[in-house]
């Protein structure tokens, strides 16, 4: 897991990316260089094949999430919408905090919850705000 943090550069024909990963056991990020073409990745001038990292969440801050923001769900709740102590739909995104106990790495098994036997699974975009004027200044310089 890579954060969103990154910079692009050409070695001959090898696409090489900065990179921050966090490896489990480790708290802190390390930084390093991932090399595409030979699915590699350098951390302290060691080589690592980038398939036997042990890659942890490489979660610092806070995620925040937008609650009803999937069509299904709005309706499945519009009616309870006009019920106390809402009394109106809302006017205005809802956000919420995700916990750090709901934070999965990679190949991790997925608790359930007690007394259910199933999950609801759906995709989400995170974006890393702090990094975001970076990110754009990348893509604007290798288009």
């Amino acid at each position: 897991m890579f954060t969103p943090y990154f910079n692009l550069k050409r070695v001959g024909v090898n696409l090489v990316s900065n990179i921050q990963v966090k490896l489990k056991g480790i708290k802190q990020l390390k930084h390093g260089q991932y090399h595409q073409k030979q699915q590699e990745v350098t951390i302290n001038q060691q080589n690592y094949a980038f398939n036997q990292l042990n890659l942890d969440n490489p979660i610092t801050g806070q995620i925040y999430g937008t609650a009803l923001n999937y069509k299904g769900e709005y309706e499945a709740l519009e009616s309870e919408m006009n019920e106390d102590p809402y009394k109106a739909p809302p006017k205005a995104p809802i956000l919420y905090i995700k916990p750090v106990n709901t934070f999965s790495s990679d190949g991790m098994p997925v608790p359930l919850p007690k007394g259910h036997d199933e999950l609801q699974v759906g995709a989400a975009l995170g974006l890393d705000l702090r990094h975001l004027a970076h990110v754009e200044q990348t893509m604007n310089e290798y288009g």
